[in-house]
């Protein structure tokens, strides 16, 4: 952003910085760019939801989770990662490049959604199945 562009590069700013912060949003699942700042490089910065499990993230592998509404708590995380821990951030950052690139790429959904719709020609009352590739076990 700068007073010629108005207009932030998002990912540019992903590039930039370490940790990004996001929330579930009101229909409790993340945003996009949960997907497009952890492809960029920078580590996941969220609340401790379920959506993140259900999606493969895990807290100090792929991603940085706090106790919901907790500054204490953000406060802390972004402390230890970035004055006691710096490799260990490195290492999740590296993780989670490496998860997003492996399962979430546009081959692969794309390839999700193409069979939910092979599927529901076949049988119209057929309700599709959760993404279930991405839960880990």
């Amino acid at each position: 952003y700068s007073k010629n562009n108005p207009r932030l590069d998002l990912v540019q700013a992903f590039n930039e910085y370490k940790f990004f912060v996001t929330c579930e949003s009101i229909f409790n699942f993340p945003t996009a760019k949960v997907f497009e700042g952890t492809a960029s490089g920078s580590v996941l910065l969220a609340s401790k939801h379920p959506v993140y499990d259900d999606l493969g993230f895990i807290n100090g592998q792929n991603c940085v989770l706090f106790d919901h509404e907790n500054l204490d708590d953000l406060s802390s995380q972004i402390s230890f990662y970035t004055q006691e821990n710096s490799m260990l951030l490195n290492q999740i950052a590296n993780n989670s490049y490496n998860f997003i690139s492996e399962r979430f790429s546009a081959n692969m959904l794309s390839q999700y959604i193409i069979d939910i719709c092979y599927k529901y020609v076949k049988d119209s009352n057929q309700q599709p199945e959760p993404y279930k590739l991405f839960v880990h076990s």
